[in-house]
C-alpha cells in the first residue's frame, strides 16, 4: 500500500503574499503621514508675497484668536512671559523671535507681545505668514 500524498509540498518560496502585505504597509503609513500637519496651536496666519525661511535657532511666540498666549506650543500668562523669555534668551545664542499671531487679533496686542520680548534683550522679529497659494500655515 502506498500511503504517499499524490501532491508534493513546495519547497520554493513564494514572497508574493508578503509583497502585497509590505506594499499595503507603505501606501497605509505615506497615506496617514499626510494627515500630521504641524503640532501646536491652530493660527490662521495672514498671507505675504515674500517668504523668507529661517537658519538660526528660534523662539516661537503664538497668539491665537481664542486668547492666551504660548511660547514654544506651551502656554504662558502675560505676566510670566518676561521671564520665561529671558530664561530663553538667557543661553548667549542669537536667537530669533518668530511672532506667530493669527491674523484676527488686535494689532494692539501683538505689539504688546512684541514690547515684552524687547524688554528682556530679543533682538530680532520675525512675523509668520503664509504664502497666497498655501493653504495651510508655515
Amino acid at each position: 500500500m502506498d500511503f504517499e500524498p499524490e501532491r508534493k509540498p513546495i519547497v520554493a518560496f513564494s514572497a508574493i503574499g508578503l509583497t502585497d502585505i509590505v506594499l499595503l504597509l507603505l501606501i497605509f503609513f505615506l497615506l496617514s503621514s499626510t494627515f500630521i500637519l504641524q503640532p501646536g496651536i491652530k493660527v490662521e496666519l495672514p498671507e505675504a508675497q515674500v517668504v523668507e525661511t529661517v537658519e538660526r535657532q528660534i523662539l516661537t511666540v503664538t497668539i491665537p484668536i481664542s486668547g492666551g498666549v504660548y511660547l514654544n506650543d506651551e502656554p504662558v500668562s502675560l505676566a510670566e512671559l518676561p521671564a520665561r523669555l529671558q530664561q530663553e534668551l538667557a543661553g548667549g545664542l542669537d536667537k530669533d523671535i518668530i511672532l506667530r499671531a493669527d491674523e484676527d487679533i488686535p494689532f494692539k496686542r501683538a505689539v504688546e507681545i512684541m514690547d515684552i520680548a524687547k524688554r528682556v534683550g530679543a533682538g530680532r522679529f520675525l512675523v509668520a505668514t503664509r504664502t497666497k497659494e498655501e493653504g495651510g500655515s508655515q
